[in-house]
């Protein structure tokens, strides 16, 4: 049981010092709170210390010079209890005062704060006799009445061969009360000193919880991109060699019509998958980190001409016009990177041909002085505005009449959001239903390298 105990001692004690931000919150709840309570305990202390040294100092004066009056032999009984009236009325700590002298009849009163006292025979000698011992120094002796602390001092002279005393008692009600009331206070703000310690000491244990499961679950999420990865690529290989056997069977010499229709069918099924594994394999390096953005000069307008290039023969086949504006603007040049801007501009472009049924579909390139604008626009079916809210979220696709009949995974334009933002861009929608569509791209003229 014992060596179990210490070896989870050992094992706890590992975990704080090989973790700073944990050592830190042992500091701060354990080691700040402890160091707090012994620097208010000592200032308390010094406090009652340093009163206690100025109250002996004030009495040691006063019977300092009270014995100094009795040896000049100029104060009589009248004088010594009018000094000893002035004395009670400026200090209300100073409860009582007695001057006394040893007789042969005992020890006698001769000047007191009561004055029916004075010239009587003291009955009980003890204060008297305690001076005795402290060799001329004021001896303070402390008890308790009633919960309230007193001090009885008595020092002691010889005047003309007589034993001379002089006894005060002093009270330190009024001290202790104010004492107790700093003391509460300072406990007080200590005590919401440690609340607040704690309380940021919770904060921090549960950031330092909440940091371990962030990466715990960024682990996790590159495994799993790591996995579509891994599997989309693995899926390439035996889509390519579908689509290659079908080509094979489609181009024979003389497939039979069922054969070439069933070869046609394979082939288009393998091109939607190919598309989807692309897909997947972009959303994979996009999510992963993994996609790099190499920065250049790129001359815009060429980009534009080879898109338009690549798709001709797409909008062709619907009959379409595909047009692009790039007039004076032939050498306007940014600093971007070239294969990320084909890929936005195809992906924006196709679209554009796949969701216009009829009409044009225009790439129109702007200048302005710190950016570039690219407008793709078409006569499509256009869409509505609560579509456009979630249009570049992630396999969202616009469901209307027309577009059942176009194929999609509904990642393009997620993916292409997030490639205009790598490039520091910004992409819009301006839509009106039935109407047509305007897809905004804005690029800086300039963009930082990114790793």
């Amino acid at each position: 049981m014992i060596t179990k105990i210490l070896l989870l001692l050992v094992t706890g004690a590992k975990q704080v010092f090989f973790q700073p931000r944990v050592l830190f919150v042992v500091v701060l709840v354990v080691v700040f709170p402890i160091l707090l309570t012994v620097m208010l305990q000592q200032f308390l202390q010094v406090a009652s210390d340093n009163y206690t040294t100025a109250a002996r100092q004030r009495v040691g004066t006063l019977h300092d010079m009270t014995g100094a009056m009795v040896r000049s032999g100029s104060a009589d009984a009248g004088f010594m209890n009018s000094f000893i009236a002035d004395v009670l009325g400026t200090n209300a700590d100073i409860k009582d005062m007695v001057v006394a002298k040893n007789t042969d009849q005992g020890i006698v009163l001769v000047a007191s704060n009561n004055s029916e006292s004075v010239g009587g025979v003291v009955e009980d000698e003890t204060p008297y006799t305690r001076a005795l011992a402290a060799s001329g120094a004021p001896l303070a002796f402390e008890f308790y009445v009633g919960g309230e602390r007193f001090w009885d001092t008595t020092s002691s002279f010889t005047y003309n061969n007589e034993r001379w005393f002089v006894v005060t008692r002093q009270s330190f009600a009024t001290f202790d009360a104010v004492l107790q009331n700093r003391e509460t206070t300072a406990y007080g703000i200590l005590l919401f000193a440690f609340l607040f310690l704690f309380g940021l000491g919770y904060w921090l244990v549960r950031d330092i919880d909440y940091q371990t499961k962030y990466t715990q679950m960024k682990q996790r999420l590159n495994e799993q991109a790591q996995i579509s990865n891994m599997i989309a690529h693995e899926l390439r290989a035996p889509l390519t060699a579908m689509r290659g056997y079908a080509s094979m069977i489609s181009e024979k010499s003389q497939p039979g019509e069922k054969t070439y229709e069933h070869a046609m069918r394979i082939t288009d099924a393998t091109e939607r998958l190919v598309r989807l594994v692309n897909d997947f394999l972009e959303v994979a390096r996009l999510q992963s980190g993994q996609l790099k953005i190499e920065v250049a000069p790129v001359i815009v307008a060429d980009i534009i001409t080879r898109t338009r290039e690549e798709l001709q023969s797409l909008a062709t086949e619907k009959a379409l016009d595909l047009q692009i504006t790039i007039t004076g603007l032939e050498q306007l040049s940014i600093m971007s990177d070239a294969a990320r801007l084909q890929q936005i501009l195809t992906n924006l472009t196709s679209n554009a041909i796949k969701y216009t049924p009829s009409g044009r579909v225009t790439i129109e390139l702007r200048d302005s002085r710190k950016e570039v604008e690219i407008r793709i626009k078409d006569t499509g079916t256009g869409i509505s505005a609560d579509d456009q809210k979630r249009l570049f979220a992630p396999f969202f696709r616009v469901q209307n009449t027309f577009t059942e009949t176009v194929t999609g995974t509904g990642l393009g334009m997620w993916i292409t959001k997030q490639l205009v933002e790598r490039l520091q861009g910004t992409i819009g929608i301006e839509s009106i239903k039935d109407v047509g569509t305007n897809v905004v791209l804005t690029l800086p003229k300039t963009v930082a390298q990114q790793q």
